[in-house]
């Protein structure tokens, strides 16, 4: 009897055995499995994609345009409140935008021949802000006048006062980033063709002479965007100046058509008009005045407004912001709100090639699953062409910002420059290379080898456990 104990003990320990066997076996070759698929994963070098910020240049700035500042007798007291009630008003849009400079439509005070005029009325209240910020003046018909009655035909008293540039009654410049061509002049000269066209002076010899320098000017002018200030307008709605306008239009529309003019700004009506004639935007910024005309009422009862015409009758002042697109025209009253704004477009040219990221070369690559990122940025984004060893491979238009990319799949073993090149509407465009190396052919994977492997490991775990689940079965 012990002996039959002692046979069973030791076939006990059998199946045990086969059981210890069968996990090991199963331990293995998951472990030799899986080690051999992870082997067979290839590394692709890393794809370089530089996202680059829009570096748009062009910076916008502000300027603004008022005028009329004189002051009128009511009551037989000279009454300056127009210049009281937008002068604060500047100042703050002076320093909250930090305007490059300002450019006064003219009239400044009521009589700009007299020096005690200035010292009383002009000086006191934009004394700081003409210290801080650059104003431009045209002249307008008060700046001949005098108390006395006595025309300062000379407009010493005026030049004494401004600094202007030139001769300083008609002059150019350039904004502070040469993107606009300004042009102030003198409308109050007379002209002896219109004898009913009351200019201050009767001097058609300086007409003449201006004329000739304007015409020059705008001829020689290599900036696109063009802004014209003077004092008398070519557009209003006031029906006693009919012939007025009519003069200033035959004298100047022609120029300012043939010279690119984009923006006229002018006075002289005691009211804010804005009208777009002939694709040039004019606007009469006249709200520094006391002596206000009733603009509702000229709109209504004449034909000289057209369709899309704006006016009003207030104390105001026009901001404007300088973009890379247009002007940004926002007309304020006194009390900070805007009441009225528009849009001059007038584009920059685009004289900047795009700006692209220049990955680095790629070397040891399978030639499967790589590719190169080109991120280019512009305003005004076009199209891009790739080449590989100089023949042109893709092509298409690009967006700023995002990738351009191209795919290195099923390369042969050899040396590739890739080229690109993106242009943006103007036709500015940049090129960047990438050199890639392939010094090994990527080959397929044989399933079989996989498959020969996973299936012996599992026949053999299938061995090992059908004799341990035979023999479970039959005790």
């Amino acid at each position: 009897m012990l002996q039959l104990k002692q046979n069973c003990k030791k076939i006990d320990l059998i199946p045990r055995i086969f059981i210890v066997s069968g996990l090991i076996l199963l331990i293995f070759s998951w472990v030799v499995l899986s080690s051999s698929l992870a082997g067979r994963k290839v590394e692709y070098p890393m794809t370089v994609e530089v996202v680059m910020e829009d570096l748009d240049d062009f910076i916008p700035y502000y300027f603004i345009a008022f005028g009329d500042t004189r002051s009128n007798k009511q009551g037989g007291i000279d009454d300056n409140s127009g210049l009281e009630a937008i002068a604060p008003l500047i100042e703050n849009l002076a320093e909250e935008f930090n305007v490059s400079f300002m450019l006064h439509v003219g009239d400044v005070v009521e009589n700009a021949g007299d020096q005690s005029w200035w010292d009383t009325y002009w000086w006191p209240l934009m004394s700081d802000v003409a210290g801080s910020v650059q104003i431009y003046y045209a002249v307008g018909n008060h700046e001949y006048q005098s108390e006395t009655g006595v025309f300062d035909l000379e407009l010493a008293t005026f030049k004494a006062n401004v600094e202007n540039l030139g001769n300083e009654i008609w002059f150019s410049f350039n904004s502070p980033q040469n993107d606009t061509h300004f042009v102030v002049f003198n409308s109050e000269y007379r002209i002896s063709p219109f004898p009913n066209f009351q200019f201050a002076t009767n001097n058609a010899t300086l007409w003449a002479e201006q004329e000739t320098w304007l015409i020059q000017d705008l001829a020689d002018n290599t900036i696109e965007r063009v802004i014209v200030m003077f004092h008398r307008p070519l557009y209003g709605v006031n029906p006693t100046k009919v012939d007025d306008y009519g003069v200033m239009q035959e004298l100047l529309e022609p120029i300012f058509i043939n010279g690119g003019v984009d923006q006229v700004f002018v006075g002289h009506d005691h009211y804010f008009y804005h009208t777009i004639r002939e694709g040039i935007h004019h606007t009469v910024t006249a709200g520094g005045c006391i002596d206000m005309v009733n603009y509702e009422l000229f709109a209504e009862n004449t034909d000289l407004n057209i369709e899309g015409d704006y006016g009003f009758s207030d104390f105001e002042v026009c901001l404007v912001k300088a973009t890379r697109l247009g002007f940004e025209v926002d007309v304020y009253t006194p009390n900070g709100s805007v009441v009225y704004e528009y849009f001059v477009e007038a584009p920059v040219p685009d004289t900047s090639p795009p700006i692209i990221s220049s990955p680095d070369d790629i070397v040891e690559v399978e030639g499967i699953g790589g590719k190169i990122s080109w991120v280019a940025t512009d305003v005004n984004p076009g199209q891009f062409i790739i080449t590989k060893n100089g023949v042109e491979v893709s092509n298409g238009d690009w967006i700023s910002g995002s990738p351009i990319d191209y795919s290195l799949d099923d390369l042969a073993v050899g040396d590739y420059s890739f080229k690109i090149t993106v242009w943006d509407l103007y036709d500015n465009n940049v090129t960047d290379e990438v050199l890639v190396t392939i010094n090994r052919q990527h080959t397929t994977p044989q399933p079989t080898t996989t498959t020969d492997q996973s299936t012996g490991y599992s026949a053999l775990s299938i061995l090992v456990l059908v004799p341990i689940l035979w023999y479970y079965k039959r005790k």
